[in-house]
This record gives structure tokens, sequence and C-alpha cells, in this order.
């Protein structure tokens, strides 16, 4: 799986049993990513960064050979993409059903800040996973 064509995420590892939160910022930009376990066999993901909020959810699961995915995108909001591509990786790594909530808003937002969200969005998730 690619993040933003950047990174592999097809190690699988054991689902985390606490919560766990990371985090990195570059100048204005600062995101949080935490993963929490839902039982056993599941995992809620968070991504948010600026101001906090529901921009998109995503719900993958495993059935049989392949995988399903849900999104959901509130109106206005540019989440999605990022949410489904977090939602694949984490489904690929771990193997099992997760949800993943991003939320990032900054005021006046440019194009080459959007760019290091994405960035810095794929080095989170590549820390996370151990990469």
């Amino acid at each position: 799986m690619s993040l933003n064509g950047k990174q592999t995420f097809e190690q699988h590892l054991p689902l985390p049993q606490t919560t766990k939160t990371w985090h990195i910022a570059d100048e204005r930009i600062n995101l949080t990513l935490e993963f929490i376990p839902v039982g056993s066999r599941d995992l809620r993901c968070t991504l948010f960064g600026g101001e906090n909020h529901i921009g998109a959810v995503c719900v993958g699961t495993k059935q049989d050979a392949s995988y399903t995915f849900k999104l959901i995108e509130i109106p206005t909001h540019r989440e999605g993409q990022l949410a489904k591509d977090i939602c694949t990786a984490l489904c690929h790594h771990y193997q099992c059903t997760v949800v993943t909530v991003v939320g990032i808003h900054f005021d006046n937002i440019t194009k080459e800040e959007i760019t290091l969200v994405l960035d810095l969005s794929a080095k989170l998730l590549a820390k996370a996973l151990g990469q």
C-alpha cells in the first residue's frame, strides 16, 4: 500500500494493546496520529491537525481474501482520500477491521502546506508502523 506514493506498509504486526500517540510538526503544521485498540481484534485511528474536527471517516474490513472500504467525507472537506489511504494501509498491515477519522484544518493553508500535510502524514504513519 502506498500513502502519498512514498511508503509501503505490508509487514504484519500484532495490534497495539494500549493507546499509542505520535506527533510531528514543521513550522505551523502540526499533526497527531493516535491508535486506539478496540477489543483484541480491531483498531481505531485518528489523525488531527490544526483545528481538530471530523472531516472524513473510513472503515475498512477484510472479507475473505479482499478488503472492503466505506468512506464518508463531510461536504466541503477534503480529508477523504487521506482517511482512505491510512485505513487501507492499516488494514493491510494489521489484517483487521480499522476505522480512521481524519480532521485537519489550518486557516489560509497554501498548496505547499497541503503537500507538507500529506508528507508529514506519511512520515507519521511510517513511524507508527515502525518503518
